[in-house]
């Protein structure tokens, strides 16, 4: 109620709707000429009194330290493998980062030693997902873990990089993004806070943000849209383009983040060279992402930084793990007229990662099917090859980890 009856005191004159973009875009907002200070002060206060009153009326969070972990019975050929993987992480170990190419090829995890390579008949490439130790903060700070060295003095909390060499032409728009599973009915609250929310991004990204809560599969047959938040390329913040014949940077090489063009020296100039970049077979695209990553800790499964006091459980807003990581293309010329949904039938997965954090594993039958490959599982739209899988893999992580 305090976001519906303020949000009108902050948004009074007609210059004034990009105080929506207050969260991502507060250093131009108190530039801006015509901001109202006691309306942004009112709507600020409106928008963190509505974080809290989600976070503490609607979801609770577990204890610091404890893990909630479901149990599997092994009952059935091949549930081995995934009964292992829970037994291995006690409620002792510190949260980590976890996922999977769908379709499936064995246990990934964040701080890889080597980038883990992926195919499918789209493209192939590479992909590190790095993250820092936040359930410790003295170590964070000690920098003696892996990667520590690049993540000193920077905010965020994670770093996202891949390289993409295409088999064909891509037709635009190619969309990255996060998806999600599960629709979640949302209260009046959380709808208020979403709405918010995304009218402060598209005021960054534009027309190009693609956003849906999902469609209820309680209603209609079908199909159903998935919830997701996609973006267009230049939402990315590192771009390294090598030409054909020529080696492109190593992920993990240590001066990385020197390579190629970031959107933090030249925000407008990085996002037209990115939309005006043509995909196509012959050239190594590298990409780094990392802009949100000071308020999304993966390894906790937390949203950061934006409620006073305490953060908030991701699956409160988005519903239970797994978060895929995909980059797509829609092929909307057979849709109805105005029907733009991103339905599975009408996607071509370029990239597809299920990730989740040892803090709140999927449920069962989830992990069953991203940790246990079946045969009848081939490269496809989403099929990825990987150096390492299944529970030894999560093994070799717990290594990589004390280098």
């Amino acid at each position: 109620l305090g976001v519906a009856a303020c949000a009108p005191l902050s948004l009074r004159r007609p210059a004034e709707p990009r105080l929506c973009a207050m969260a991502l875009n507060l250093d131009e907002l108190l530039s801006h000429e015509q901001a109202s200070s006691w309306g942004l002060a009112i709507g600020l206060f409106a928008v963190g009194v509505a974080f809290v009153a989600v976070a503490f009326s609607t979801h609770r969070l577990p204890a610091r330290g404890k893990t909630r972990e479901p149990t599997i019975s092994v009952q059935h050929p091949g549930e081995q493998e995934v009964a292992e993987y829970q037994g291995g992480g006690g409620t002792g170990d510190p949260p980590r980062v976890h996922c999977a190419f769908v379709p499936p090829t064995g246990l990934l995890v964040s701080n890889p030693s080597e980038p883990y390579a992926f195919e499918n008949e789209h493209c192939s490439g590479r992909f590190a997902l790095l993250h820092r130790p936040t359930h410790d903060p003295a170590l964070d700070r000690s920098g003696e873990y892996p990667f520590g060295e690049h993540f000193q003095g920077r905010k965020r909390l994670w770093e996202f990089r891949v390289q993409l060499k295409f088999k064909a032409p891509v037709p635009q728009p190619f969309l990255v993004g996060i998806q999600f599973d599960t629709y979640v009915p949302m209260g009046f609250l959380q709808q208020k806070v979403a709405a918010i929310t995304i009218a402060a991004l598209r005021q960054v990204v534009g027309d190009g943000l693609y956003h849906t809560f999902g469609d209820d599969p309680k209603v209609g047959a079908g199909p159903h849209e998935k919830p997701c938040f996609m973006m267009p390329l230049f939402a990315s913040d590192q771009l390294v383009v090598t030409p054909e014949g020529e080696e492109p940077p190593a992920l993990l090489d240590p001066s990385f983040s020197s390579f190629g063009h970031r959107r933090a020296e030249d925000r407008r100039g990085y996002a037209e060279e990115v939309a005006a970049l043509q995909l196509q077979p012959g050239p190594t695209y590298t990409f780094g992402f990392w802009s949100i990553a000071q308020f999304l800790d993966v390894a906790k499964y937390e949203v950061t930084k934006v409620v006073p006091f305490r953060p908030i459980d991701i699956s409160l807003l988005c519903g239970p793990p797994p978060a895929h990581v995909v980059f797509y293309t829609v092929d909307l010329a057979r849709a109805p007229p105005g029907d733009r949904k991103h339905l599975e039938d009408r996607k071509h997965y370029y990239f597809h990662l299920a990730l989740w954090s040892t803090r709140l594993l999927p449920n069962p039958a989830t992990l069953r099917r991203l940790l246990h490959p079946s045969p009848r599982d081939q490269p496809g739209d989403a099929g990825a090859r990987a150096p390492k899988s299944g529970v030894r893999s999560l093994f070799a992580c717990c290594a990589s980890d004390r280098r």
